[in-house]
């Protein structure tokens, strides 16, 4: 009898351990959790989702244990330090509407017009509007500011998903497992398939400054237009890591595409070429330089020689160096200023990324 009851106790506890593994959450792959900690790279505040909680952090540190660093908002003190993977159900961003500067110019512009009326009286208008759009102004900013605040939406970075259970193999079909959402939602953690020995070319890219450089410089919201092996696509990817890039979705009103969106994993040996759009103002500056730079250099040689307004002798060879030199830097210095500006207003692709054999081979 008692030999029975034990045999029934060890069988239920192997039941439960299996069940108790799957509803433990399995940490972010390696690509995801590189993407987890550029978008931490400001310690926004998170919203964290446990088991037994929901906390609104700071997080300082976002590592393959899980986050740990905490601060929180208020007299609310901060959780135990760190928190483990396992007991994350999601982690979304919070953010608050930009009610400051809306209520800045409203109020502001109140503020100034009523105050202009008021100085008009005296022929004060011009310090009149001045003082109101001072005062409403910041008033407007303020009270917008607390309103803001009260006007939170949150932004989804991470979903965890059940863990495998112990000596549970991959996916039956085959599939691709750690593939993300290709919408904007929440980029989920699902647990990774037997490994496969990789290329030791894709190995090797994936480790290279170059890959490492374009991660960095590549966000969720950056529309980029990649070239591979799979034809042109332009739109954004929720997830850039030195593996390669995941949950491509097309831009809804620029589309560039030879081929179908690519699904799942695209690793860097695919690819051939990543352009970002961004804004122009280094070309622009260093543009506006280089001509005016020019410019400045040629009429200041001139003024040295000959004389621009009056006729001169010409001065002696160390005059004329510095009169020259002295408008080159005179002009690049105008004409980085001015070209950084217009190049600010006009749009323009940057270079991010370019495969090494792609640029060799000009594919």
């Amino acid at each position: 009898m008692t030999r029975g009851l034990l045999l029934i106790l060890a069988f239920l506890t192997a039941a439960t351990i299996p069940a108790a593994a799957t509803n433990e959450s399995a940490g972010p792959p390696p690509n995801l959790l590189f993407q987890l900690q550029k978008q931490n790279r400001a310690h926004p505040w998170l919203r964290v989702t446990t088991d037994s909680s929901r906390l609104t952090l700071r997080v300082r540190r976002i590592d393959e244990l899980g986050l740990s660093g905490f601060g929180s908002s208020g007299s609310v003190p901060p959780p135990p330090d760190p928190i483990g993977w396992r007991a994350i159900r999601r982690i979304d961003e919070t953010r608050a509407r930009q009610g400051r500067n809306i209520g800045f110019i409203v109020l502001g512009a109140l503020g100034a017009g009523l105050g202009n009326t008021i100085g008009s009286v005296d022929d004060r208008g011009g310090p009149g509007s001045l003082l109101g759009l001072a005062l409403f102004g910041g008033l407007g900013a303020w009270q917008g500011g607390r309103l803001g605040k009260r006007m939170v939406h949150e932004r989804p970075w991470y979903r965890g998903t059940p863990a495998a259970a112990p000596g549970e193999g991959p996916l039956p079909d085959g599939r691709e497992t750690r593939s993300t959402d290709t919408t904007p939602g929440p980029v989920v953690a699902q647990r990774p398939g037997l490994e496969v020995p990789g290329d030791s070319s894709s190995s090797s890219l994936s480790r290279s400054t170059g890959v490492l450089r374009a991660c960095a410089r590549i966000g969720r919201d950056d529309l980029i237009r990649v070239r591979g092996d799979f034809g042109w696509f332009q739109g954004f990817a929720s997830v850039v890591g030195p593996e390669g890039m995941e949950g491509l979705r097309v831009s809804p009103n620029r589309h560039l595409s030879t081929a179908p969106v690519p699904t799942g994993l695209i690793s860097w040996d695919r690819i051939d070429k990543v352009d970002k759009r961004g804004h122009g103002w280094r070309r622009g500056a260093i543009g506006g330089g280089l001509v005016l730079g020019a410019v400045g250099g040629g009429l200041g040689y001139m003024e040295a020689t000959s004389g621009l307004f009056e006729s001169h002798s010409p001065d002696p060879p160390l005059l004329v160096v510095g009169k020259t030199v002295g408008g080159f830097g005179l002009g690049g210095a105008y004409g980085a200023g001015f070209g950084a500006v217009v190049g600010w207003l006009f749009p323009a692709w940057l270079h991010v990324y370019v495969r090494p054999e792609a640029a060799g081979t000009g594919r």
